[in-house]
């Protein structure tokens, strides 16, 4: 009998199918994530449980972007892959910035959506042009530089105050300050870029084990990572829960005592904390491991084979999914509708419509299409130079010929 084929490796160096199945599987937890708000008064249970399992797609996705990145930045021995990481990086925040958030632009004004905003988009396209300038750091630099823009990030977060509206936006958009007011910003740039380049250097941890496909022991790998942040995020939690009887009081200062009880709380997104990144990043880590060892195949393959379609489209069907959940609901309508059986059918309707969407994305290769036009202007530019060379070669050869050696006599002997 032959074996399965192996759907945890694609035959392509660039592509790694059990990377692309957990961005397609965070990609479902948006779109589940973007109908919570309908049942937060109907449904308060299942309001918070939306919340509590969807937390897990903004951290795992960041980690696998910088997963990747890492990946392809070591596979590219000519250093083709900086100027399409710059090329893409500006795309994200030029023109996809753009498409996304349409239904608040009527609200907020175009000043204010444009520049006084920010999104995961966002945060991926200043941690792309981060990993070019960081593509020849070490493991270690990675990981400690990462670490301490969550830190600082997080520190930042709770502590700054903003006086001025600069001030409360640069803090909105980098740090996510508690005291800027209601700022339509989505995530804090500045931890989350800390979060891409710990992808970066657990990929770089993992490399020759990617390049020679040993699943096997990158799973392992994976799993002791995410275990072990996991475990230090409850911990943490049970210090407090169990300890705080004597951990108030020693604190001393009731400001203090706050600070560290959200700092231990995997709850806390706004701003995020060090136990949310450990916990839901941790959480992201193990499921990918379970997808690297691929077993029990009969559950695990069919999951990669699909949810890799909608990996490998991730930034259309982020978009996509934007429109169907914010603008259409709006435009038609029906976006005020509290019915559970409504929503979970309207959510069943853009997951078909993604998947299929991706197909045809995929089949089409759409994503030459997300550019800004450097890559091209940079080929071109290669392809004159190779050109110029070719005809400087050409000359030099018919120079040397002897057929034409009277062109030598003539420069040598001057009437």
């Amino acid at each position: 009998m032959k074996n399965p084929p192996d759907t945890r490796m694609t035959s392509s160096s660039q592509r790694i199918a059990a990377v692309d199945a957990a961005r397609g599987c965070a990609m479902v937890m948006v779109c589940v994530s973007h109908i919570k708000h309908h049942f937060l008064e109907s449904w308060p249970v299942l309001h918070w449980l939306i919340v509590s399992t969807t937390r897990i797609a903004t951290p795992v996705f960041l980690l696998l972007s910088g997963f990747v990145i890492r990946y392809l930045l070591r596979t590219d021995p000519r250093g083709n892959a900086s100027i399409t990481l710059v090329d893409r990086g500006l795309f994200l925040l030029l023109i996809a910035h753009s498409l996304l958030g349409l239904a608040d632009l009527p609200e907020l004004g175009f000043v204010q959506w444009m520049f006084g905003r920010a999104v995961i988009t966002d945060a991926v396209g200043f941690a792309l042009l981060a990993a070019v300038l960081l593509r020849n750091a070490s493991t270690g630099t990675l990981a400690v530089l990462g670490a301490t823009l969550c830190v600082v990030g997080w520190v930042l977060g709770m502590t700054l105050t903003p006086q001025t509206e600069l001030q409360r936006l640069l803090g909105a958009i980098l740090f996510e300050v508690r005291r800027t007011g209601d700022l339509p910003v989505d995530l804090a740039l500045v931890p989350f870029v800390g979060v891409f380049l710990i992808g970066m250097s657990i990929s770089s941890s993992l490399h020759e084990w990617l390049v020679t496909r040993q699943e096997g022991l990158i799973a392992r790998r994976l799993f002791r990572l995410g275990s072990l942040a996991l475990g230090a995020a409850l911990l943490g939690g049970a210090v407090w829960h169990f300890g705080k009887g004597y951990l108030v009081p020693a604190l001393g200062s009731p400001e203090l005592s706050e600070f560290v009880r959200i700092t231990l709380d995997p709850r806390s997104k706004n701003p995020p904390s060090p136990a949310y990144f450990l916990f839901y990043g941790g959480a992201g880590l193990v499921a990918l491991a379970i997808l690297f060892n691929g077993r029990p195949a009969a559950l695990v393959s069919p999951v990669i084979r699909r949810a890799s379609v909608l990996g490998r489209a991730s930034l259309m069907c982020f978009v996509l999914q934007d429109w169907m959940m914010f603008v259409v609901p709006k435009v038609f309508g029906f976006s005020d509708v509290q019915s559970l059986g409504f929503w979970i059918f309207w959510l069943g309707v853009c997951l078909v419509v993604l998947y299929t969407a991706s197909r045809q994305w995929d089949a089409h290769r759409g994503n030459r299409l997300l550019t800004i036009g450097l890559k091209a202007l940079a080929r071109r530019q290669l392809a004159t130079r190779a050109a110029a060379a070719n005809e400087g070669g050409a000359f030099i050869a018919g120079w040397k010929d002897p057929r034409y050696g009277w062109i030598r006599g003539v420069r040598k002997h001057r009437f």
